[in-house]
């Protein structure tokens, strides 16, 4: 069975790069890719993931409102923040994020994260 993820991310480059990372691994299914959180959050519902991998830095509502918004709502979702901003992870972490990645990141690190 594939691990689902989700992936929110305003850059369109490491966006394409980071679906493309996961698509090509074989127990990995991309099931969608946003620019907000807002766009997430109006899929959750039927897109379900197992993992999001959640920028912080987006526009609109930042990245750790759209964790603290649904992981009381999707309490089994593993939330890995994937950011630039390693001065914010404790808030990320406190918001309800279970690991993050910093940005960017090699791609052997970005599959064992999604793994783990």
């Amino acid at each position: 069975m594939s691990i689902r993820v989700a992936l929110v991310e305003d850059d369109d480059d490491i966006r394409r790069q980071t679906v493309a990372c996961l698509n090509a691994e074989p127990d990995i299914e991309c099931v969608g890719e946003y620019g907000t959180a807002e766009d997430l959050i109006a899929a959750m519902d039927r897109i379900r993931p197992d993992v999001v991998l959640m920028s912080i830095g987006l526009p609109g509502q930042d990245g750790i409102a759209g964790v603290r918004q649904l992981k009381p709502l999707y309490p089994s979702v593993e939330f890995v923040m994937f950011t630039a901003h390693d001065s914010l992870v404790l808030e990320a972490m406190q918001a309800g994020a279970t690991g993050y990645l910093i940005k960017p990141e090699l791609p052997e690190k970005l599959i064992a994260a999604v793994r783990e």
